[in-house]
């Protein structure tokens, strides 16, 4: 079994409680972790312990939201074990301890390094795979905010589940991480910054205002996978999010 650590602030017990409440099925221990609250952040003293640069766009809430992500890839990297997170609107296949193992054991068989592994992707936006060097895979989601009865209709199964190569997908709902990718990512994405990214699915150039566009920039640098057909999904509706509250001052 992995550890999986759940990120929840202690001032939204309700999303706790419909995590619990859509996951019942899933087969493994809940280790909440309470995440950085947004509200009680001070960018001055994160700029001044280089971890955000002073000119960032970035909410508050996007803030806390990297820094509670930070926290856990350090206890991956403290462990060396990898480290499932989840976030506390995502809903889970109950398979998903089934499904992880069958691909780390593919990865095991192929003697395939790898970094991260979504378990899962927003779907409001362009999922870029990579089937081989030469040619990748771009497609988009016909439900942008599905409900948690329409995201159980397509968890994958032990039977079904696939991991290809990731370019880009955005979202932290879900994911296995590495202790390798753990330092990977704490070494590029902090400082928290405005950086540039070209997303080629959508033929923009974005700039990162969130911990998972950052991830999104060196997704092709990294050994990068994730769930085909997804282990988790959330409905990701802007109006419940607690990254995009508090404009930084």
């Amino acid at each position: 079994m992995f550890d999986c650590k759940v990120l929840t602030l202690p001032r939204t017990p309700d999303r706790l409680d419909a995590f619990i409440a859509h996951n019942r099925r899933v087969a493994f221990e809940l280790q909440v972790c309470h995440a950085v609250d947004g509200h009680q952040i001070n960018r001055r003293e994160l700029f001044e312990a280089g971890l955000i640069t002073a000119d960032a766009d970035w909410t508050l809430g996007a803030i806390g939201n990297a820094l509670s992500h930070r926290s856990l890839w350090k206890q991956a990297i403290q462990n060396d074990r990898p480290l499932i997170v989840l976030e506390d609107d995502a809903v889970v296949s109950p398979g998903l301890h089934q499904c992880l193992e069958q691909i780390l054991a593919r990865f095991s068989s192929a003697t395939a390094a790898w970094d991260i592994l979504l378990l899962g992707y927003n779907t409001d936006s362009a999922v870029d795979l990579r089937l081989s060097p030469n040619m990748s895979f771009r497609g988009h989601f016909s439900l942008k905010n599905p409900s948690p009865e329409q995201i159980q209709e397509v968890l994958g199964r032990p039977e079904d589940c696939a991991a290809l190569r990731l370019n880009n997908a955005f979202g932290t709902c879900g994911y296995l991480i590495s202790p390798a990718g753990a330092r990977r990512l704490l070494k590029w994405c902090f400082p928290l910054r405005d950086e540039q990214f070209l997303v080629p699915s959508l033929k923009r150039v974005l700039v990162a205002s969130s911990i998972d566009g950052l991830m999104n920039a060196i997704y092709p640098q990294l050994s990068a996978y994730c769930c085909v057909p997804p282990l988790a999904l959330s409905s990701n509706r802007p109006d419940e999010s607690t990254i995009c509250a508090g404009r930084p001052s």
